[in-house]
């Protein structure tokens, strides 16, 4: 593979590499082993065949040297249609190989299909996986480490926040390659805090929790909404929260000095944020959505409902 060709795949995808077809695996061997064996049985026949099958040799030996890599993915809808764009243009931008895209369905549907496929050694050569498995992907043993593929190609991982190359990194370098890393933004309505007399936070600042709940109480005395901030129903708001207030989700700095062996959330900070988060519905700050998720419709927000 060229420097070209690597540095592009790698930009394009995957955030955990499989050793499936790559360097040692058994399933590497198989494609080649039945390439083999179709040379050996066309080259016993053409033995007594016409000199114009011979000459379609070169061109079955050319075709021979594409590579194919399957690729498992869990992007659906407008991502999986971007995820398609791209596979395609890596295709046609070069004829050496060859990357089938396929959608396996949700994360956890991606994640079981990848663990039940190494079971029957029919795993794909790249997988996209959700951060919740980043351990478990280590662990199989079965990985090459997208930072050996950086030091081969020359590729400055410095391009990479440091939050997701570290989360996906093993202490050496990122093990997987970051795709879809997603992160919560707070958006505000600066019209209805002007008007209740409330200035958003300093650039580069945040507000404490009791700073945001009097924000709050001044965003609702003013009359502008029914409620001052609509936060979704998933535990991942917690969990994010929860890392900006300095708190663990596990001892053992949450596995990275050593494997977590108890959780740390439900002590000191991780109250505090449980406490705060639970206290803005109990106390009329956020509403209830009917619908569990991570975001409250559009509608709503322009509705200014929260």
């Amino acid at each position: 593979m060229s420097r070209k060709m690597l540095k592009y795949w790698m930009l394009l995808l995957a955030l955990a590499l499989v050793l499936a077809a790559c360097g040692g695996g058994d399933t590497a061997d198989e494609p080649a082993d039945a390439e083999d064996t179709a040379a050996d049985t066309t080259t016993e026949e053409t033995a007594v065949d016409t000199p114009s099958e011979e000459a379609e040799a070169p061109a079955e030996e050319a075709a021979a040297e594409v590579v194919t890599l399957e690729f498992w993915h869990a992007m659906a809808d407008d991502l999986g249609a971007v995820v398609d764009e791209l596979v395609t243009r890596f295709n046609e931008s070069q004829d050496g190989i060859v990357v089938n895209a396929t959608y396996q369905g949700s994360y956890d549907d991606t994640y079981n299909a990848l663990l039940a496929a190494f079971e029957t050694g029919t795993e794909p050569n790249i997988v996209q996986n959700f951060d919740l498995a980043s351990q478990t992907m280590i662990d199989t043993g079965r990985l090459v480490p997208a930072h050996e593929l950086m030091a081969a190609d020359g590729y400055d991982s410095s391009v990479f926040v440091p939050a997701v190359s570290d989360y996906y990194g093993d202490g050496t370098g990122m093990v997987a390659m970051a795709f879809n890393s997603s992160t919560p933004i707070l958006f505000y309505n600066k019209d209805m805090l002007a008007a209740a007399g409330v200035e958003p936070p300093a650039e580069g600042t945040s507000w404490s929790f009791s700073e945001m709940l009097a924000a709050c109480d001044a965003i609702q005395a003013s009359g502008e909404t029914e409620y001052c901030i609509a936060l979704g129903q998933v535990g991942w708001y917690f969990e994010q929260i929860l890392a900006n207030s300095g708190g663990l989700y596990f001892n053992n700095d949450n596995g990275r000095t050593a494997r977590a062996t108890e959780v740390a959330f439900n002590q000191g900070v991780g109250v505090d944020v449980f406490d705060f988060l639970t206290g803005l519905i109990a106390d009329g700050y956020s509403p209830t959505w009917a619908t569990p998720g991570p975001t409250p419709t559009p509608s709503s927000w322009l509705a200014k409902r929260p």
